[in-house]
């Protein structure tokens, strides 16, 4: 591909109305035109011939931030020989790379690329993401338009899509609502939530039926562990193992429950150790059935709540 620096009469430069991203903030343009006048134009935008015109392949906004400070002409590189295909994907891939575009616009024009028979794999390759975040955008089409709408605007994560086709059917549009009203707490602990209703079918209700707005991951995982925990696979011996280690773990939360940070209590889980309790707080909830398995069975935990270490 041949590139041949120029200086171009901003009248001669034309904006691609099949560009990827279909929407620009004009805050986010003001901002790029303050820094071009503190800094300078530090990267040249990317053009090709179009008649009597030049027409942008990479640079949109840059050239919009440019004109706002009444430039006459700008140095752009001018492109030879560039398909259709070749100028969408090298768009998005400078959109993504820049994080300057709506997450559902990102979404539909990795769905364009799909349509042209391009694998999930080679758009990842070709734009610059993982397999498993351009699927994660894809997942975003199939949310209803609310939870599209909400994406698009930045009120909830860009996972959200991807965590809602997750859950089982039954439970889809309540768990949309609660995530459209911000009910599950973030990220992580909507994630949390729903692996444990998959995980634990029969306590879904009870647990869809708290409100968990604003809390977090470290929360919602020891509230789980409250409402719902997972003995399904468990033999006698190995529940009475959990209930220790449960007993263990609620009475610690206790401790770290009002400042998880604060002085008084980290010093106690740094002594935590010389009473031969080993135990990591922050995933304990989630991960105890794993433990009991891999952690001979919690003999650790067990003799601490034995010796009396822990009431």
């Amino acid at each position: 591909m041949k590139k041949i620096l120029q200086n171009i009469p901003m009248s001669k430069i034309v904006p691609d109305p099949d560009q990827p991203r279909k929407s620009t903030g004009s805050v986010v343009i003001s901002e790029l035109a303050d820094n071009i006048r503190e800094h300078g134009l530090i990267n040249s935008i990317e053009v090709t011939k179009d008649g009597d015109k030049f027409r942008i392949c990479t640079g949109e906004l840059r050239w919009r931030a440019c004109k706002e400070l009444g430039w006459a002409e700008m140095q752009c590189q001018v492109i030879d020989d560039l398909k259709p295909q070749d100028r969408f994907v090298r768009q998005l891939s400078e959109n993504v790379a820049r994080n300057s575009m709506n997450p559902m616009d990102v979404a539909h024009a990795i769905e364009k690329l799909t349509h042209v028979g391009l694998s999930t794999l080679k758009i990842s390759k070709k734009i610059g993401i993982s397999e498993s975040s351009v699927n994660r955008f894809l997942s975003n089409l199939k949310a209803s338009k609310p939870i599209q709408k909400a994406i698009g605007l930045g009120k909830i994560p860009i996972t959200s899509g991807a965590t809602i086709q997750s859950t089982p059917n039954e439970y889809k549009k309540i768990v949309s609502t609660k995530i459209l009203k911000g009910e599950l707490g973030d990220r992580d602990a909507t994630r949390a939530i729903v692996l444990r209703i998959k995980e634990v079918p029969e306590k879904a209700n009870e647990i869809l039926a708290h409100d968990f707005s604003g809390k977090d991951e470290f929360y919602v995982r020891q509230k789980l562990a409250e409402i719902a925990p997972d003995l399904r696979d468990l033999h006698d011996e190995e529940k009475n193992y959990f209930r220790k280690v449960q007993a263990a773990s609620k009475h610690l939360h206790g401790l770290l429950e009002q400042n998880p940070f604060g002085d008084e209590k980290v010093k106690y889980i740094l002594d935590i150790p010389k009473k031969k309790l080993v135990i990591y707080l922050n995933e304990l909830p989630l991960m105890i059935n794993r433990w009991i398995r891999g952690f001979e069975k919690s003999k650790i935990i067990e003799q601490s709540v034995i010796e009396g270490e822990i009431a």
